[in-house]
């Protein structure tokens, strides 16, 4: 169409559904009469470029689906998860034929998909709660360790963008779906599935080119509050103050405690762990994700009642910037903030942790939230989203709080009401410390 003003034409939409005798392209000449001189340009244009416009037919596809769960099974969401899925295929003739359920790590990731392929499906799904934003996530390291190459992460399609696709080298898609499948409008992610069912293997350039026209149909129908909005911007459903994650940092060692993890130390009657988490899920921080490491089993059996998304940090012999990472990437894409909270701090209260969430002002210059006593910062911590990367820019084995000093001209602080609120157990002089305060 750039070519000439004589000859243009007009096509349905990439990836378009189509049915038997619909039109699906216009070649318009304006001009009664063509040169020779342009008919040969218009041909050479156009040779080796294969057809300017192509159809593909649905197959009937045999889908194996793994669902991977942090800490236990939610076997009522799972099999929401399976019917939604389930429904979004039938609509294109194809079905499940396996499905497995396993731990979100690579490790088991990649078992399940070599378990699935005993099944010889001609796709296999990957649903999971946890978004996927680089390549050195979970479940694209557990493409790789399954000999799979990603081939993109993420489509331009609002809402539906976490959507990461890797083709093994025997050609097999492997196709990880987005967190809320159930929330997903049809329009994004049955593109990728009508692709895939006609034999198409989508490339970066294909992914990338469906950027326009792809705002959902119910998205674009809703009225914008001008109130949200900023800078000609609207907030994100997640940039409302109270809207913060809680990342409970539960994976030392407890050196200076000997060969007791003081986690599981008792104090009230209750694991020091159990203090912290049942504070944090009486706050305002939804949701609570606990990153736990060393005696990472019994941890997870403590909290294994608990409404809570636990994550395993199996390189939490590296200091708690592991932790801090891996936390951070686990938080919901509609999320503003989250607050690092060290898990051996059981006397800080649900009070203090909303007094923070309530200081926290996404459009104020000062929106990382520090906690202090008589002006000595302290932990806990709330990082706003827009510096989640920065965390990568910390030595290997920082400490949090010493961490969080170079970015003062940005931080707010909020003080404890009590001195005992911003106490942290280190060793059992501390826990005496401790009982002393309670007395």
């Amino acid at each position: 169409n750039n070519f000439s003003d004589f000859v243009s034409i007009a096509s349905s939409n990439n990836f378009f559904h189509v049915e038997k005798g619909q039109p699906i392209a216009a070649l318009t000449i304006a001009t009664p009469v063509l040169h020779n001189s342009d008919i040969e340009a218009l041909q050479e244009l156009v040779s080796g470029q294969g057809a300017l416009v192509s159809v593909k037919e649905y197959n009937k596809k045999k889908f194996a689906l793994i669902q991977t769960y942090m800490n236990k099974p939610e076997e009522q969401r799972l099999s929401e998860k399976q019917i939604n899925i389930e429904g979004r295929l039938f609509l294109i003739g194809s079905e499940i034929v396996k499905t497995s359920q396993c731990k979100h790590n690579p490790t088991n990731i990649e078992e399940a998909i070599h378990q699935a392929m005993a099944y010889n499906p001609d796709i296999i799904l990957i649903s999971s709660d946890a978004s996927t934003s680089s390549k050195d996530d979970i479940i694209p390291k557990a493409f790789n360790e399954a000999i799979a190459e990603v081939e993109f992460l993420g489509i331009p399609f609002y809402p539906c963008g976490d959507i990461s696709l890797a083709y093994r080298k025997d050609g097999l898609p492997i196709l990880a779906l987005p967190t809320n499948i159930e929330k997903q409008p049809a329009e994004g992610l049955e593109l990728i599935f009508r692709a895939l069912s006609a034999s198409i293997k989508l490339t970066p350039k294909d992914v990338r080119n469906i950027g326009m026209g792809a705002l959902s149909k119910e998205f674009s129908k809703e009225k914008v509050d001008t109130s949200k909005l900023r800078d000609g911007f609207i907030k994100a459903d997640g940039d409302d103050n109270n809207n913060i994650a809680g990342i409970i940092l539960a994976a030392g060692r407890s050196l200076r405690m000997g060969n007791e993890n003081k986690l599981l130390k008792e104090i009230d009657g209750k694991a020091l762990i159990l203090k912290i988490v049942n504070t944090a899920i009486k706050s305002k921080l939804t949701p609570i994700i606990v990153v736990t490491g060393d005696n990472h089993d019994k941890i997870a059996e403590a909290l294994s009642d608990k409404d809570v998304m636990i994550i395993h940090n199996t390189d939490y012999r590296n200091g708690v910037k592991t932790s801090i990472n891996i936390g951070l990437k686990a938080v919901p894409i509609n999320i503003s903030a989250a607050m690092l909270i060290p898990a051996d701090m059981p006397e800080i209260s649900k009070e203090h942790i909303n007094k923070m969430i309530k200081a926290h002002k996404p459009n104020n210059k000062k929106e990382i939230i520090m906690s202090a006593y008589k002006g000595v910062k302290k932990n806990p911590i709330i990082w706003p989203r827009r510096l989640f990367n920065q965390s990568n820019l910390l030595p290997e084995d920082t400490h949090l709080r010493p961490a969080m000093l170079e970015f003062t001209d940005f931080t707010t602080l909020i003080e404890f009401s009590d001195e005992k609120e911003s106490v942290d157990i280190n060793t059992t002089g501390d826990f005496i410390r401790l009982s002393n305060y309670n007395i």
